[in-house]
């Protein structure tokens, strides 16, 4: 799946932007990052949401960008250069190659974590091991803002239809709703906003949660 997304950087954002743009800037709205926080973002592709981060942490933060695609960083390199020549009040921002499935994440580290249409790419297991070790890596008040496909009950015939594709033609299909606000619920996350939207008659979540203040 990896040399997939490789194949497919040079040219993702012309097929994929106009779909997730709004969505993945209300998520980012929702996340309310502020000057100075350490920012991780996983699975940030081409960098779009990378160069909202950075502006967003000033040059007091810190964005740290994850990818599995070595094709997706090279774009948002090239578009982080972009940006870097023309200001110089953005936060610096680091690219790592790394798979969810293990993350390099120290203990109370970040401020805030973001994911956009980058959970529902892994299996069940995998995003709730994740999401644990985000809380971890997080510190006592730190946030976390996801937006992906969601699975909401009653299942409509678009969802059942896109199921059917991932399992049968998962190369291709390789994402599928999930239960979004109950994974994080689950992981020992704060639920604080939990938005429904959807996407071409697929349901979209939009959850925002915090990690709960640990008492002195």
């Amino acid at each position: 799946m990896t040399s997939f997304y490789d194949r497919l950087s040079t040219f993702y954002d012309r097929i994929a932007e106009g779909a997730e743009h709004s969505l993945r800037v209300a998520a980012l709205d929702a996340l309310e990052v502020g000057g100075g926080d350490t920012v991780l973002e996983i699975g940030c592709g081409t960098g779009q949401a990378l160069l909202t981060l950075s502006a967003a942490v000033g040059s007091a933060g810190r964005v740290v960008g994850l990818d599995l695609s070595s094709g997706m960083l090279r774009v948002a390199h090239h578009r982080l250069a972009a940006l870097a020549s023309t200001t110089s009040t953005s936060g610096p921002v680091r690219l790592i190659q790394a798979d969810l499935r293990e993350p390099p994440l120290a203990k109370d580290c970040l401020d805030a974590t973001f994911a956009s249409f980058t959970l529902e790419l892994l299996d069940l297991e995998v995003i709730e091991r994740l999401l644990v070790e985000l809380l971890a890596a997080t510190r006592s008040g730190g946030r976390l803002a996801a937006v992906s496909l969601d699975r909401r009950e009653p299942t409509t015939w678009p969802v059942e239809a896109y199921d059917w594709l991932h399992r049968h033609f998962g190369n291709i299909v390789d994402c599928r709703p999930i239960p979004l606000a109950s994974l994080v619920s689950g992981a020992g996350w704060t639920v604080a906003q939990h938005e429904e939207l959807s996407l071409y008659g697929l349901p979209v979540a939009i959850v925002v949660a915090m990690k709960p203040a640990v008492d002195a």
